[in-house]
């Protein structure tokens, strides 16, 4: 009687727990769905570059300087490549080969080549088991009677490809284990500026005498009358139907290549890598990243490649990743805890998503949760917005006018400012813990930022790793980590609920394999 007791009383306790991440290999489905997700909703629609030298890209001269734009959302819509392209359906990836890690050039959504994303296995492992747990958990139905169909899944224009209204749920407890603007103009740079620097003018007597195609231009704006259009990355589509898939565009003063076909995309980022592999430098990028000294920002050269070193062998290797189970686990068990508790009533999914991912990336970059981390964290939603801020000086670098009154280095510098000091407190207090000493002489340091300590102390390394380049790459992890990573799961829900037979398809896969190792714990 009493192991019978003890065995239904914990069966009964499990119910709100979450199932481990041990599991996920069984969800075949599931991951068809997040490579769906992405191939419809890539977080970042553009892959930005810059010429390092004169070249050309099917048969069109591309000046050094030059910004080159791969339109990855139009690439994942063409139905050159994609059946129903438009249509959201899993199931295509059964029979296609195409994965998201850089060596399928018409699935590009996390890049390709040397600077593609280097944490694909901390994002995948992320969004899947997240995923899981919310399919497994409740059943969603939308707030308001609103009708599956008419969901609206229009984008938002910033530094990922949000939605552009929080996903509105009422989450409802599955039970099978219990008893019975601004203006369209402003708007449309705001995005621009994401992906340009200063650059001699498009005029000038040195440029490739056989240019890729491209509209009209007018003086001084060049192409800018032609973008005004709330999604840019549309816009660029609509342009490519017309001048092809090898297009080139003036933004002001920059000129600019936008790529839309998987093939000029591979010429890009593999067959002409080596001369496009460095990043637009950008103001923001420089001020906020400490003149970008992280990975994400800092240019093509031996600095560079050794901190691609350092990114892959040991901040987001698998052994790191894994390492960071149990944080995890804790954090997706607290959110699913919260949505328990506001069972049966309209919730912003979106925004508690994002709140996850930034839990998670600040747990596992800087450590337990502290009133620092707390502190820290709108610094980094400021700094995140701030890089798809609008930056009139970069898009005409002539203009002295535009220099004196952009008011937008002053603002920059004053995040920056804000950051920094934030940053100088979590490591020097990290520093100043008496166990941190012997942790570190014992390479058993579990965040981020211990690991980066112990470089910089015990690594004997080529370049030398500043306090500077630590801080900058912290600042990357939470920019970049978190936001981009929640945006494909707030993406993969929002499908799911347009799309009730792959809801009900993912859910009965992830109950079935979920309460059959909760079941098969009790037998034995």
């Amino acid at each position: 009687m009493e192991k019978a007791q003890k065995e239904v009383s914990q069966l009964f306790d499990d119910i709100r727990t979450v199932p481990e991440e041990t599991n996920l290999q069984d969800l075949k489905f599931l991951k068809l769905i997040i490579k769906e997700t992405l191939r419809v909703h890539p977080s970042l629609p553009v892959i930005p570059r810059e010429c390092r030298k004169r070249c050309e890209v099917h048969g069109y001269g591309i000046d050094v300087k030059s910004k080159v734009l791969i339109n990855e959302w139009a690439i994942g819509r063409d139905p050159s490549y994609w059946n129903e392209a438009e249509r959201f359906y899993p199931e295509r990836f059964i029979d296609v080969s195409a994965d998201f890690k850089g060596g399928s050039f018409e699935f590009i959504p996390l890049g390709a080549g040397k600077r593609m994303c280097l944490g694909i296995s901390f994002a995948t492992t992320y969004i899947e088991f997240t995923l899981a747990q919310m399919l497994y958990h409740f059943d969603w139905k939308l707030a308001d009677g609103l009708k599956p169909e008419n969901l609206d899944m229009i984008e938002s224009v910033g530094g990922t490809l949000k939605r552009k209204q929080g996903l509105e749920l009422i989450p409802i407890s599955y039970r099978s284990l219990l008893l019975p603007s601004f203006p369209v103009l402003i708007t449309i740079l705001l995005f621009i500026s994401i992906f340009w620097t200063r650059t001699k003018l498009i005029g000038s007597n040195d440029s490739s005498p056989n240019p890729p195609p491209g509209p009209m231009k007018l003086p001084f704006i060049g192409n800018i009358h032609q973008l005004l259009h709330p999604l840019f990355h549309h816009r660029l589509r609509d342009l490519a139907k017309k001048f092809g898939p090898v297009m080139q565009l003036q933004i002001g003063e920059v000129p600019t290549v936008i790529i839309s076909s998987s093939e000029a995309a591979k010429e890009v980022l593999k067959t002409q890598e080596i001369n496009f592999v460095d990043r637009p430098h950008l103001l923001a990028e420089s001020i906020l990243f400490y003149n970008r000294k992280g990975f994400s920002f800092a240019p093509y050269g031996d600095y560079w490649r050794e901190l691609r070193k350092i990114s892959i062998l040991e901040l987001l290797s698998a052994k790191r990743v894994r390492s960071f189970k149990s944080i995890r686990e804790e954090e997706v068990s607290d959110f699913i805890g919260s949505i328990y508790a506001k069972e049966g009533s309209p919730i912003n999914l979106s925004r508690m998503i994002f709140s996850l991912g930034n839990g998670i990336i600040a747990r596992a970059s800087i450590g337990k949760k502290c009133k620092t981390q707390e502190a820290f964290l709108p610094i980094v939603d400021e700094l995140s917005l701030a890089l798809g801020g609008l930056n009139m000086a970069d898009v005409f670098p002539s203009s002295r006018f535009f220099r004196m009154v952009s008011r937008v280095r002053s603002r920059l510098e004053r995040m920056h400012r804000e950051a920094d000091e934030m940053l100088d407190s979590i490591i020097s207090e990290r520093r100043a813990n008496s166990g941190l000493a012997s942790k570190m002489a014992k390479n058993e340091a579990e965040d981020l930022l211990g690991a980066l300590l112990n470089l910089q102390d015990h690594g004997n390394l080529e370049s030398q790793l500043t306090t500077s380049s630590i801080k900058a790459t912290i600042l990357e992890m939470f920019t970049g980590g978190g936001e981009t990573s929640s945006t494909a799961l707030e993406w993969a829900m929002s499908e799911l609920i347009k799309n009730p037979r792959v809801m009900e398809k993912a859910q009965k896969e992830v109950r079935q394999v979920f309460d059959n190792i909760r079941n098969l714990k009790y037998v034995f």
